[in-house]
């Protein structure tokens, strides 16, 4: 799947994860996508990454999204896999992972900024046995990725 200069506001998914977008096989490229607003009843309010899939976010804006777990992104599940290139993930809210829960996954973070998001735990980022790569000039606020 690709999809390029798209707003997607006002998602709703109950009952499941990923408030706008739901990524359970193959690959989702987004390029210059803003995700606002969105919300889902299990996690992931804007994105959800499972199944051993992946996506690529380039250029790509996470904003006022809200989840019980990942706030805006959840990838979970063993193999699943998300690249943050150059985008911003700001106020969103969960009561874990505010920005971003992966769990047995892996995510790739460079040049973008977690700001402003708000979780019990993790404010930004919550990495339960996942690995997380940091790269050129990414911004996590203080305090705000918790590893388990």
């Amino acid at each position: 799947m690709t999809l390029q200069c798209l707003q997607l506001i006002d998602g709703r998914n109950h009952g499941m994860r990923g408030g706008a977008i739901r990524v359970l096989q193959g690959h989702a490229q987004l390029t210059d996508v803003r995700m606002e607003n969105n919300w889902a009843e299990l996690g992931g309010g804007a994105l959800r990454v499972g199944n051993g899939s992946s996506a690529n976010c380039n250029m790509c804006q996470f904003v006022d999204n809200n989840a019980p777990v990942g706030g805006a992104i959840w990838v979970g599940d063993e193999g699943s896999s998300i690249v943050l290139n150059n985008s911003m993930v700001y106020n969103n809210s969960a009561d874990q992972g505010g920005g971003m829960y992966i769990k047995q996954g892996s995510a790739t973070i460079a040049g973008t900024t977690f700001s402003n998001n708000s979780a019990a735990e993790g404010p930004d980022i919550l990495s339960v046995n996942a690995e997380i790569t940091l790269q050129s000039s990414s911004r996590i606020s203080t305090n705000g990725m918790l590893r388990r």
